[in-house]
């Protein structure tokens, strides 16, 4: 039987794809990095939410896989993850139950993180009613930043209420640094972070066989690695949480990936770089006379928008032998169902023509789609994965 081609118009369009060829790339790229920089990777879920990838990540050399909510950690458990961190707090009866549900299977790793007593308090009255333990990582927190302590002194005061209580383990420490703007910004904090770690670690808080210490996003993973690489201890697990550099982008995520091989000497030597692997693929719908502007069936509820217009780069025509470069044709603007190019006399499109396009901020496309097609170079479908962005939990 004939596999679905892109170009052969056997799929419906608008429709989004990953190129098997540049996901793998990106796949070994970042447990290459991570492993020469002797760390583990926690890649954050939430960018893709899609099972097959957190499978792939994982048969990579991913230590386990991060979540935001509790939805999408019961997504990825219902699909076979078993060691999970929940980089946010617990808070709210039904997600403790969901949480407790699951810890009811002895083989679920599961962390979450802490940063208030108010929190802790809410945890002891849920889980002293249970069987089991919670294993929370204090969070820490740049001034202004997210969530989180912002000194020693609270992570301390906190540190000594979780060891007062008989239903939760603390298993280590967790920051976010993707609220600061400057390499000087982040390894000031980073340094505050090592600090409020290894007075915790000298003074034996951690209860845990795992003793984790755990940051980084998609922006600053070098500086954090960096950090990590060089003030290890023997027994703790050193994690990053990158989440967009599976897919990456030709927006956003290009730019701070070029940031990041401005400054780090490992990421320069990779023999690869990180490749924009989704793409999303839509008819022209209408050539209007009144100006050089072709109408895309693609817009709002397929692609996203908020941090720069999704970039044609591919163009086909049924007949041709292969796809096209786009070098000038740019989205002008994007209404819900449809997008407004501007075109050129070398780049004259037509209604009918295929489009592919690459985007910006991979979480806000991916989180439009229920399915995925994962294609070879000549767009022949090789596989469509299911996303669980919300699969309900109730």
């Amino acid at each position: 039987m004939k596999k679905a081609n892109i170009l052969d118009e056997d799929l419906v369009l608008p429709a989004a794809i990953i190129l098997e060829s540049k996901l793998n790339n990106n796949l070994g790229w970042m447990q290459a990095y991570s492993e020469r920089k002797r760390v583990s990777l926690a890649p954050h879920g939430k960018t893709t939410m899609t099972p097959d990838l957190f499978h792939l990540q994982l048969d990579a050399g991913a230590w386990g896989i991060t979540l935001a909510t509790v939805e999408q950690v019961a997504a990825a458990y219902n699909h076979g993850i078993r060691r999970i961190l929940l980089a946010n707090q617990l808070i709210g009866k039904a997600n403790m139950q969901l949480i407790d549900d699951l810890l009811d299977d002895p083989e679920f790793e599961f962390y979450c993180l802490l940063d208030s007593k108010e929190n802790l308090v809410q945890l002891e009255r849920f889980f002293c009613q249970t069987p089991h333990t919670l294993n929370v990582l204090i969070e820490i927190s740049p001034p202004k930043g997210r969530c989180g302590c912002i000194n020693y002194e609270e992570a301390l005061a906190l540190a000594n209420a979780v060891k007062k209580s008989s239903f939760t383990e603390l298993a280590g420490v967790e920051f976010y640094e993707g609220t600061l703007s400057t390499v000087d910004q982040v390894d000031t904090f980073l340094n505050t972070a090592m600090s409020i770690f290894d007075g915790l670690y000298s003074n034996h808080y951690f209860t845990t066989e795992t003793i984790l210490f755990t940051g980084a996003g998609s922006a600053w993973y070098d500086r954090v690695a960096e950090k990590f690489s060089h003030n290890q201890k023997a027994d703790v697990t050193y994690l990053i949480r990158p989440g967009c550099y599976l897919i990456h982008d030709k927006g956003i995520y290009e730019v701070a990936q070029n940031k990041v091989l401005e400054r780090d000497h490992t990421a320069q030597a990779m023999p690869t770089q990180l490749q924009s692997s989704l793409e999303v693929w839509a008819y022209v719908l209408s050539t209007p006379s009144d100006s050089n502007r072709a109408i895309v069936g693609m817009g709002k509820r397929d692609v996203a928008f908020d941090a720069g217009y999704p970039i044609p780069v591919k163009w086909f025509r049924p007949g041709w032998d292969a796809p096209r470069e786009l070098t000038k044709t740019r989205t002008t603007k994007v209404m819900d169902q449809h997008s407004m190019l501007h075109t050129y006399a070398n780049e004259k499109l037509m209604p009918g023509d295929l489009i592919g396009f690459a985007t910006s901020h991979p979480c806000l496309t991916l989180d439009k789609w229920c399915s995925i097609h994962l294609v070879d170079d000549s767009l022949t479908v090789l596989k469509t994965m299911k996303t669980c962005f919300r699969p309900g939990v109730q």
